[in-house]
């Protein structure tokens, strides 16, 4: 329901950059869009609130691939915190949902501890760089 989708679909981009991809003969088009944001990621490993936009579409009939790199700075994928080395991984995004030209997904990740003793899992925030591909009228 729109009441319920968060405040900031409506006022925040949610794209960083955008492009069209391709224009298919009935019309329609394939485009892309690349969102930068920070993202915290509970103790269950989830991160519930990832909202993007793919501008060039007046709405989004199929969502064609996700893709995505994390880490500060990008492509880092470890981070020390108290002495302590800790390997970020973000590994699947699911539970699309689709308003208008904006999807809505979770997405899954975790934090080992990889230096030393017992591994362990623990909440983390790390910067998440999204692509997505999706086809619709323009």
């Amino acid at each position: 329901m729109i009441q319920d989708m968060p405040a900031n679909i409506y006022t925040n981009e949610l794209f960083t950059e955008h492009a069209i991809v391709a224009h298919l003969r009935d019309g329609r088009v394939i485009a892309w869009s690349k969102y930068a944001a920070p993202a915290t990621f509970a103790e269950d490993g989830e991160c519930d609130e990832w909202l993007q936009r793919v501008p060039d579409l007046k709405y989004i009939e199929y969502v064609l691939d996700v893709e995505f790199d994390y880490g500060i700075p990008k492509g880092t994928k470890t981070q020390t915190v108290g002495g302590q080395t800790w390997k970020m991984e973000i590994y699947e995004a699911v539970g699309k949902s689709i308003l208008g030209n904006v999807v809505g997904m979770t997405l899954l990740g975790r934090k080992t501890w990889a230096h030393g003793g017992t591994l362990g899992v623990k909440a983390f925030g790390t910067s998440v760089y999204v692509d997505v591909i999706a086809i619709g009228p323009p």
